[in-house]
């Protein structure tokens, strides 16, 4: 067999075996200027197994065909790494994908994004089971999260990993809105008679201002009139509340039927919408009030007490409450079946992952025994000695 250097038109390069002209055994490719790189084995002028780099340092280990990822491999984007299937250079069937801040996704893909069934697990220890549709979660799932304790439910976000700032959270109805005042209110109450009014504004300010005296420690005076600075005290240890949704999601958002608890007593049966409960529900607080009405994005607007007077319209309007609860327990239970089906797609995505990073490893032997060719074939070609050696 053959080889030497080809310089391409476009200012790449090929330095390695070759056959019937074209690149067949082992060899390295550079893009123009050597942007981009190749090594390992060809077969009839495609690459076959080995290592591709991006001019960005992003790189591909694994198998490929007709100039495409294709077979099994190992992506690495970053902080990001993809181990599973390819089929003509997209992610497809099974596989696991993982980021340095511990969250990573193993399920089913398609066309380079989650689709079907799988599972993702998110840097801050939560997780989503549940149907996914075009890289996004949609269908029936359950997601959990931890948080610390507040005051009332708020909404949840798919974070995987990636931190968002408070005005992005905002912007996609994730923080929980803020009563707005008129100007002629001097009271600081709810708009809303049914929820429980929140504090005021000079308890807040007052408890802190305290907070803040406290962390600073405080000097005290001895016996012997000497100053002795206090130790501040630390805060207790705050306990995590455990936050879990099963029902319907719609892109990437809580949108249908579905029922939420928290460790901390708080629960919401009904429907949503956007990310928000938004339609006919019943929500409990830990303090044993129930609100059983009407939701408009996430603020409760309409109680069964208040509809009408006439008796017929409160029965029909909690006729409609109850069809409402029955459907999110039933979008619940739902949630629960297609998490174990993503339980058991995920299983065979670790699978494929495992067999992604043989193949992986298989790339890079190919690699080096394609820079040692080559390295070779420019120490025996006379024409070839203003290339680059290939160091191992």
């Amino acid at each position: 067999m053959s080889g030497g250097r080809f310089d391409f038109d476009d200012g790449g390069t090929y330095c390695g075996e070759w056959r019937n002209g074209k690149a067949h055994g082992y060899g390295i490719c550079t893009g123009p200027k050597g942007q981009a790189r190749y090594e390992g084995s060809w077969h009839n002028g495609f690459e076959a197994s080995g290592v591709y780099v991006w001019p960005n340092g992003h790189r591909y280990e694994g198998e490929w065909c007709n100039g495409r990822r294709h077979g099994l491999g190992v992506e690495i984007r970053g902080k990001w790494t993809y181990q599973g299937e390819w089929e003509e250079g997209f992610k497809v069937r099974y596989g696991v994908q993982k980021c340095e801040s511990g969250a990573k996704y193993e399920g089913s893909w398609t066309s380079g994004l989650q689709e079907g069934y799988g599972i993702e697990i998110y840097a801050d220890g939560g997780y989503y089971y549940g149907q996914w549709k075009t890289g996004m979660r949609s269908g029936y799932g359950i997601r959990s999260i931890r948080r610390e304790p507040k005051d009332y439910y708020t909404n949840i976000t798919r974070s995987c990993s990636r931190q968002s700032n408070n005005s992005a959270e905002a912007a996609n109805g994730i923080l929980p809105l803020k009563d707005k005042k008129s100007k002629g209110d001097k009271k600081n109450k709810s708009d809303n008679p049914d929820l429980p009014s929140p504090k005021s504004g000079s308890e807040s300010d007052n408890a802190s201002q305290s907070e803040s005296m406290n962390s600073s420690g405080s000097i005290q005076i001895g016996v012997d009139g000497e100053a002795t600075l206090e130790e501040p005290q630390k805060p207790a240890p705050v306990k995590l509340v455990r936050e879990l949704y099963k029902g319907e999601w719609k892109n990437d958002k809580r949108h249908g039927y579905g029922l939420l608890e928290t460790s901390d007593g708080f629960k919401y049966i009904g429907q949503w919408s956007e990310n928000m409960r938004h339609g006919l529900g019943i929500a409990s607080y830990p303090d044993n009030t129930k609100l059983e009405g009407e939701f408009s994005n996430d603020v409760f607007v309409s109680s069964i007490k208040k509809q009408s007077s006439i008796k017929s319209l409160v029965t029909r309007f909690k006729q409609r409450l109850q069809i409402a609860c029955e459907a999110a327990i039933q979008a619940g239970d739902i949630s629960v079946q297609k998490s174990h089906m993503s339980l058991s797609r995920a299983a065979a995505a670790r699978d494929r992952a495992l067999e992604a990073g043989a193949a992986g490893e298989r790339a890079r032997q190919e690699a080096v025994i394609a820079k040692r060719r080559a390295r070779d074939l420019i120490q025996r070609t006379p024409n070839s000695l203003n290339v680059p050696i290939p160091k191992d």
